[in-house]
């Protein structure tokens, strides 16, 4: 099923497609270091504005197109990745900020088949790539939408996603104790100030 959908989607070539500068600025994403090595990633599916990435057949498809390109880029990150002690990584933390993420984003049915679509594809091709999955700044509206996700998302899966405390200092804490200040963006308590999901300072 991979081998498939590796070849559908030209994931192989995917990488030398190069998204525009100002969709890159608008639908930010952050993949580090953390302090073992290993590797994380920083989705923001709660701040950017995915309804407008849904509206049409064609934006949903350039918006799908580019999250197949982020899977490509954690999955060229992992190649050839040894932690601190020599051992090989092959796992990713997923840390996805909900922040402002709402009962009408959720309800709409263009937003939610992207995401529908973006974890099981995920799980479905790239099952053993998630170590953990933080969820952080998370509501009530999350909970939901996980409830309307588990059918098409393993069990598996599922054990590995922990919901964080939307407590910026609470949050903060949790990060720095995987990540270090220097990888960790400013948005989240860090010093890195290069990353593009740093726009979401206030």
């Amino acid at each position: 099923q991979s081998i498939e959908w590796r070849r559908e989607n030209d994931i192989d070539q995917i990488l030398s497609w190069d998204p525009t500068p100002e969709y890159r600025y608008e639908y930010p994403y952050h993949i580090g270091t953390t302090r073992d090595n290993g590797l994380f990633v920083i989705l923001l599916p709660g701040r950017v504005d995915v309804k407008a990435a849904s509206q049409t057949a064609e934006s949903s498809e350039y918006f799908q197109k580019y999250l197949n390109m982020i899977l490509a880029e954690i999955t060229l990150a992992l190649k050839d990745r040894k932690d601190s002690g020599g051992i090989p990584v092959t796992q990713v933390v997923l840390i996805a900020d909900f922040e402002g993420f709402s009962y009408t984003s959720m309800l709409s049915v263009a937003v939610f088949r992207l995401i529908k679509i973006f974890a099981s594809t995920f799980d479905a091709n790239e099952p053993e790539r998630l170590k953990i999955g933080y969820i952080i700044n998370a509501s009530r509206v999350f909970s939901l939408m996980l409830s309307l996700l588990k059918p098409v998302l393993a069990q598996k899966t599922l054990s590995k996603l922990t919901a964080v405390s939307s407590n910026r200092n609470t949050c903060k804490e949790l990060l720095l104790e995987i990540i270090s200040e220097e990888e960790l963006p400013i948005l989240y308590g860090g010093t890195e100030r290069n990353s593009l999901v740093n726009r979401f300072l206030n």
